[in-house]
């Protein structure tokens, strides 16, 4: 028999447990939702079922108890959110004890009580109480030696029990362990158990993966091919389960504005406890397109994951703000290219009729950049339209200086059916038509105004020969890029390009002028699908420009950009004639200047006294290539052959031979210089690699378009400027 100072001892053992495995549960405690918050959760629920030996401490009853005994129980606890070191306990014990008078007595006992609870990874630590009733009876008539038949068979009293248990995690439901359980029914019999059990975990059913979402941005329609690859929030899983999981993904849909959730790249793995940070993305369909109003979307975000082999997952519901598809803020400059459509049917046929009206006008030595960007600056001024500032919506001053401003840009479509718009809009537009037609352009910023600048696509130092005023161009990594004041509109180009060069040098020389290219911009910010089948937008139809009108103005602008740019280097050469030590030389600067300019027979008439001098090989160079672009090809040819016999290795010369012979049909010889330019200079030699295009039928390949505007004019004996 066990005494009792050994049954106070365990007794005070079970106790001091039970406090240690609280104490360590209220400190584990996760502390991010305050429990008084939480609402009671019955799939919390454990239920543990034990069985072992007795060993009997003491009866008044007799004949006394045989030396061990059995028993089995089963208990069920429910963790409180107020009180989450301790769990409500209920437990039905049943006790059987073998007696000496070739009886047993079965007993089954109720209670109520308190669990506590320690985790410790797989393993865990429970100390139980509890307190009620039993009812006991003998199994069989018990009798004393002389065959009596004792008076008591069953009786019922109060009944405590206390126990520790530990246990080891099988899986997500089952635990496996052993345990020690002092229980005492009161006035028949006091025992110590030694049990082994199997818990089962019913919040193991349960989706233990937490999943937060935070920092969530609003989406701007345009924006919809940016956020594929940028963060519309943050996604935050953290694994509660006892086991790691595996294949971990995060899903996000808006059902209404995505015809498919948007899925990270799968985690391999996630450690017990551990937490990992996704970024959130989606793939928005083009109906935000549609969108006129902001609207509130419901939304899910999703954590998938595997765990011990089983599919799992957890969803937040969140609702996010969808602004209208004009809405944009300032935080990032180069945003405002989503606007730029030059995908637009009506812009490409638009800008495509100008480009059609300034080709057949001319002058094909001219720059065809400056060319285009003359002819679509006033084919926008012919159309009516006017810069407005709409007093109902932010100016790009106030939303520029402020990120959290909400501007309303127009789509190019748009401003054309306006009639007009504000400095972003008209950059935009004039930014889209001359895009869809294959001049480069780029933002040009500075504080609280935005304006456009494209690309002649020429290195600075040409166009630096071609025009006498160095500060019209902005130099970008050599090349020569011009600014153009889009809020003067209707005021000629030449105006708004001084204004425009003026306000970049102004500006750049405190740091504060920034130049942004499309190509660049749509990396990160690629225009949608605009406009949607079926909205009103896509009814929009745009006006081609008046011909008649923008011909005359063109000629006009031509005319002026001859008056202000060429006549003054011209009088500056004729000056140096008459004491020039290389009148040859001189000449033909002068040749080249008109040739730019588009003054093609006072450049022919500058080449012929050039060779009447000498024989000044880029003067037939140059004099070739006045006859190129008239379409006198067997004239253009003789002059390139006179010059290769002179200069033989010259990219330009080689490059011009090569193109007379392809206009003549003559492949094979177009070929043959090819390559020789190719040794020469690899980059311009792919940069014409069509030359070397034709069909097995020995005609051009489709689609070629041959760049006859596009002319190296060789000025003294140094290499070709482009």
């Amino acid at each position: 028999m066990v005494s009792r100072p050994v049954v106070l001892a365990f007794f005070r053992a079970v106790f001091s447990v039970i406090v240690a495995i609280g104490a360590f549960a209220q400190t584990a405690h996760e502390p991010d939702i305050p429990t008084t918050h939480r609402a009671i959760d019955p799939s919390l629920i454990s239920t543990r079922f034990t069985t072992g030996v007795d060993f009997p401490l003491q009866s008044r009853v007799r004949p006394l108890f045989a030396p061990l005994a059995y028993g089995t129980s089963l208990m069920g606890w429910l963790p409180l959110p107020f009180l989450p070191f301790l769990a409500p306990t209920v437990g039905i014990n049943y006790t059987l004890v073998p007696i000496r008078a070739e009886s047993s007595f079965s007993s089954v006992a109720v209670g109520l009580g308190a669990t506590a609870i320690g985790e410790f990874g797989r393993f865990s630590a429970t100390g139980s109480v509890v307190g009620g009733g039993y009812l006991s009876f003998l199994n069989q008539t018990a009798r004393d030696p002389d065959g009596f038949a004792y008076d008591e068979q069953s009786g019922a009293a109060g009944y405590v029990a206390a126990g520790v248990d530990a246990t080891y995690l099988l899986n997500p439901v089952i635990s496996f362990g052993i345990g020690a359980l002092y229980h005492s029914m009161f006035g028949l019999y006091e025992g110590v158990r030694a049990h082994v059990n199997v818990t089962l975990d019913v919040s193991g059913f349960r989706r233990k993966t937490r999943l937060r979402g935070y920092d969530w941005v609003p989406i701007f329609p345009a924006l919809i091919g940016y956020y594929p690859r940028a963060s519309l929030a943050k996604a935050v899983v953290t694994n509660d389960e006892k086991f790691p999981i595996t294949n971990v993904r995060v899903e996000f849909l808006v059902p209404e504005y995505m015809s498919a959730p948007w899925v990270s790249e799968p985690t391999a793995r996630l450690e017990p406890g551990e937490s990992l940070e996704f970024d959130v993305n989606a793939i928005f369909s083009e109906r935000v397109l549609g969108l006129t109003d902001g609207v509130s979307a419901p939304s899910e975000l999703t954590v998938r994951y595997e765990l011990n082999g089983r599919e799992r997952s957890a969803s937040q519901p969140q609702s996010i703000l969808i602004h209208n598809r004009n809405a944009m803020t300032w935080e990032d400059d180069r945003r405002a290219a989503a606007f730029v459509t030059p995908r637009d049917p009506e812009i490409i046929r638009f800008a495509s009729s100008v480009v059609g009206t300034v080709r057949r006008e001319g002058p094909a030595s001219v720059n065809p950049n400056l060319r285009v960007g003359i002819g679509v600056f006033n084919a926008i001024s012919n159309t009516g339209m006017s810069y407005v500032v709409d007093p109902s919506t932010p100016s790009y001053v106030d939303a520029s200086e402020n990120p959290f401003i909400v501007d309303f840009l127009q789509f190019p479509r748009q401003t054309f059916d306006f009639r007009g718009g504000d400095c972003d809009d008209l950059s935009i537009l004039y930014a889209a038509l001359l895009e869809s037609v294959g001049v480069p352009t780029a933002f040009v910023t500075i504080p609280g105004h935005i304006f456009l600048a494209f690309s002649l696509e020429i290195r600075t130092a040409e166009a630096q020969r071609m025009f006498p005023d160095h500060g019209l161009f902005i130099d970008v990594d050599g090349d020569a890029w011009i600014p153009v004041e889009t809020t003067l509109v209707g005021r000629g180009f030449h105006e708004a390009w001084r204004v425009g060069a003026e306000q970049w040098y102004r500006h750049a020389d405190d740091g504060t002028a920034e130049l942004f290219p499309m190509a660049s911009n749509w990396e990160l910010f690629p225009p949608p699908g605009y406009p949607v089948e079926g909205t009103r937008d896509s009814e929009i139809r745009v006006s081609s420009p008046n011909e008649n009108a923008l011909v005359r103005v063109y000629r006009d602008e031509v005319a002026e950009l001859v008056r202000r740019q060429l006549y003054p280097q011209v009088a500056q050469i004729r000056s140096r004639l008459a004491t020039s030590r290389d009148p040859a030389r001189d000449l033909n600067r002068l040749g080249v200047l008109y040739a730019r300019f588009g003054l093609d027979a006072d450049a022919e008439t500058a080449f012929e006294e050039a060779l009447a001098i000498r024989e000044y090989a880029p003067a037939l160079v140059n004099l070739a290539n006045i006859h190129y672009l008239r379409g006198e090809f067997e004239v253009a040819l003789a002059f390139f052959e006179r010059a290769s016999r002179a200069i033989p290795n010259e990219p330009a010369v080689l490059l011009s031979l090569s193109r007379v012979y392809y206009e003549l049909e003559r492949y094979a010889e177009a070929r043959t210089y090819l390559e020789r330019l190719k040794r020469t200079d690899p980059d311009l030699g792919a940069e014409y690699g069509y030359l070397a295009v034709v069909d097995e039928t020995g005609t051009r390949a489709s689609g070629v378009a041959l760049r006859h505007d596009k002319i190296l004019w060789l000025e003294d004996d140094e290499e070709d400027h482009r």
